[in-house]
């Protein structure tokens, strides 16, 4: 599995001041986690994680459609596949 997935916007999206039609949204570093676990409530842990994994801005993901922020999502759940704990031995 590969450490990061493009996400294809169904809808208008901006980040860095242009429409995008496309983003990349990158595997979770411990670092991440440790910043999305400390944020309280559900919606606003899933802006942090669109907000960490994407590099946009939270004003950005404000203003994004709700298919985005669902397919975003998405995404998100399969690169946490990436970051497994080791296996027993």
């Amino acid at each position: 599995m590969s450490d990061t997935m493009n996400y294809r916007f169904k809808h208008t999206a901006k980040h860095q001041n242009r429409e995008v039609t496309e983003i990349e949204v990158r595997a979770p570093t411990m670092r991440d986690l440790k910043a999305i676990d400390a944020v309280k409530g559900n919606m606003a842990k899933m802006a942090k994680i669109i907000e960490a994994l994407t590099g946009m801005t939270q004003r950005e993901i404000d203003d994004l459609h709700f298919d985005d922020i669902r397919g975003l999502g998405e995404v998100v759940v399969g690169l946490f596949g990436v970051v497994k704990p080791a296996a027993a031995t």
